[in-house]
């Protein structure tokens, strides 16, 4: 008996042993520090996290500009294990270790798109009004809905009216087709105001409608001022809007017209195009100087660079075709006067040739970088440590084909960067035809349309004393041109017409 009792009791003991140092491991789990970070997406913040609870206070991010926080993953996207929810909260069963990194994933704010008729419209079920619900990251629709006013006259040109009831500028999103303007697609552009978390976005649009100055004046002068006298005056409506392809960029006398401006010495915000103009307007051509220089590099290509007034250029060390070493920059092609390296609009070399020699082996740490144009034509380059690529990338054309990108085994184009290893490229060829689109006072705007492509002509505005008339194939304006251009039947030049309504002066 006294045994069974010696039993029990040790029993009891170990029982209150194992007891309490299970208070003592838990006491000791509920002090300790698990060290780990979290990557915000683009903001890495180190967070301490104690015991077995976590609270917002430490350091949680619960939104961003127009995102939201789904929760923290044990990988990057939202993939792998839910670790914490969008409260800070552990989520059961999940374990965090010292050292770790978990990734925030984070979700875009809907958005609504409300179509919102004035009184007597109605769209073609009989409402007037339509909402739309879309991410901030998504697009507006291609096409908007179609409607007509109590006249049953179709509503085709829509306009942005109000962000979350804010009033906006009456910014036109829609040709007279009721197709979205190019360049207008994405949501996002339309989202100015300071997000409110888990509460829509409300972007509304409405038909556009034709007004009047208080003065009753129904037109206005557009005025492009290219300098030295040279000027294109153009009558327009109030209120219209004057497209992109109105403005004409190209080069004259060594000179690039890189941009149109409000005042003749501003160059710092251009003007790319104008929507519901109310006042006479002139826009001053900003041109930059520049000189051409052109680079002999290996197997006799050569790269032309355009150095402008005013922004000296360093030529940097040529890439050298795996076997040789570059040596330096020289001013002619028999290698006996050294160049120098920064290059002015003021200087007065324009052929620049690089002179490689011979030599057997790779510096350390190069890699081999080959490149292939077509057909198994290939050069071989030594790139070395650090040295960019982009200077061994050449583009051109050749044969009514244009070499626009390089690229490798993944699916973006490569334009430059360093290597870690032997890397292959290919080039990627276009078809193209080149266009002259004669456009006014003598100003041809040069293009080339890309096989698989189109380009539509738009109508330019009328002039004061003449309105336009359309595109033609022929400087005698016999034929008329197609309103989109095709690769297929693509010609060298379109002329736009301007018939004259009043004798000027």
């Amino acid at each position: 008996m006294k045994g069974l009792k010696k039993t029990a009791l040790l029993l009891l003991l170990l029982t209150l042993g194992i007891t309490l140092v299970s208070c003592l491991r838990a006491r000791n789990l509920k002090n300790d520090h698990v060290t780990y970070t979290v990557n915000w997406g683009g903001e890495d913040g180190e967070i301490t996290y104690t015991g077995l609870a976590h609270h917002k206070d430490y350091g949680w991010i619960t939104s961003r500009d127009f995102y939201t926080l789904d929760g923290i993953y044990a990988l990057p996207g939202g993939r792998g294990s839910k670790i914490f929810d969008t409260a800070g909260n552990l989520v059961k069963g999940s374990e965090v270790d010292s050292g770790e990194t978990y990734y925030a994933f984070w979700k875009p704010i809907s958005v609504v798109l409300c179509f919102d008729l004035p009184s007597g419209s109605t769209f073609e079920d009989g409402t007037d009004r339509k909402e739309m619900l879309v991410d901030y990251t998504g697009t507006l629709p291609a096409v908007f809905p179609k409607a007509t006013d109590e006249y049953g006259v179709e509503h085709v040109r829509w306009h942005l009216d109000m962000v979350n009831g804010e009033r906006v500028s009456q910014k036109l999103v829609t040709d007279t087709y009721g197709n979205l303007l190019e360049g207008l697609e994405t949501v996002a552009n339309y989202c100015t105001v300071e997000p409110t978390r888990n509460e829509p976005y409300v972007i509304t649009f409405s038909p556009y409608t034709e007004y009047e100055t208080v003065t009753g004046d129904k037109t206005v002068t557009l005025t492009f001022d290219f300098g030295g006298g040279v000027a294109s005056e153009f009558l327009l409506e109030v209120y219209s809007d004057i497209d992109p392809s109105c403005f004409w960029y190209g080069e004259h006398a060594d000179r690039e017209l890189v941009g149109w401006a409000r005042h003749p010495a501003e160059c710092s915000e251009f003007v790319t195009e104008i929507d519901n103009i109310s006042e006479n307007m002139t826009l001053y051509a900003v041109w930059k100087n520049y000189r051409t220089i052109r680079l002999h590099l290996h197997n006799n290509r050569v790269k032309s660079l355009r150095v402008y007034q005013g922004e000296p250029i360093l030529l940097d060390e040529a890439i050298a075709l795996v076997g040789t070493a570059f040596e330096n920059w020289y001013e002619d092609g028999d290698f006996n006067t050294v160049a120098s390296r920064i290059v002015t609009y003021e200087g007065t070399v324009s052929d620049y040739y690089a002179k490689f020699t011979p030599k057997s082996t790779l510096d350390e740490g190069s890699h081999r970088l080959t490149l292939t144009y077509a057909y198994g034509q290939d050069e071989v380059f030594e790139i070395k440590l650090g040295q960019d690529i982009k200077n061994c990338l050449w583009y051109g054309t050749e044969g009514g084909r244009e070499l626009t990108e390089w690229r490798g085994s993944g699916d973006d184009p490569v334009r430059g960067g360093t290597l870690t290893a032997d890397t292959a490229l290919g080039a990627v060829w276009k078809l193209y035809k080149g266009i002259r689109i004669h456009m006014y006072d003598g100003l041809v705007k040069t293009m080339r349309l890309y096989e698989g492509e189109s380009y539509r002509l738009r109508s330019l505005p009328d002039r004061e004393g003449d309105e336009f008339d359309g595109w033609y194939l022929d400087p005698d304006f016999r034929d008329r041109a197609p309103s989109t251009i095709t690769f297929s039947d693509a010609q060298s030049d379109y002329y736009a017409a301007y018939e004259v309504t009043e004798r000027r002066g």
